[in-house]
């Protein structure tokens, strides 16, 4: 009996990581929190310019993951504009918009992956998530919506 209990308490144990990730996240979304370096103040209302084609209403959140800077801004049409390691802002493909910053984190693939995600909040106040796949081709999984009823409103 004390046997299993300790393989139940590694197992806990082992998935603490994760669960801590998708907390971090989602409390994240739901307060406006990003992970973002400095960015110049400005007067409320008034749009940031990100560099290149990328205005924002909002700063942008920045995640350092596999040696690389990443990036995630809302554009001037809601639509989510991403870049890493400093270079060019590239469209999220899906046409996926947000009326809340998105926000970076990485999660656990499996055992021994991990990889970048993104959650945005849709148009309908629910989490969405998409892991990125190929940074140099721009390739993201699907939007997911994230299990439950997490809904969030700006």
């Amino acid at each position: 009996m004390g046997s299993e209990r300790m393989r139940g308490r590694r197992a806990v144990v082992a998935r603490a990581p994760r669960v801590a990730v998708a907390v971090l996240a989602g409390l994240g979304l739901a307060v406006g929190l990003t992970a973002s370096p400095a960015v110049a103040a400005t007067t409320e209302g008034n749009w940031i310019n990100e560099g290149g084609p990328a205005r924002s209403p909002s700063a942008m959140t920045a995640l350092w993951h596999d040696n690389e800077t990443y990036e995630a801004a809302r554009g001037e049409d809601d639509r989510i504009w991403w870049r890493h390691g400093n270079g060019a802002w590239q469209l999220m493909p899906g046409n996926a918009r947000t009326h809340l910053p998105p926000t970076l984190a990485v999660g656990d693939v499996d055992a021994r992956t991990q990889r970048l995600v993104m959650f945005r909040v849709g148009d309908d106040g629910a989490a969405y998530y998409s892991f990125l796949q190929d940074r140099n081709t721009n390739r993201w999984t699907g939007w997911s919506r994230v299990p439950g009823a997490l809904y969030l409103t700006g």
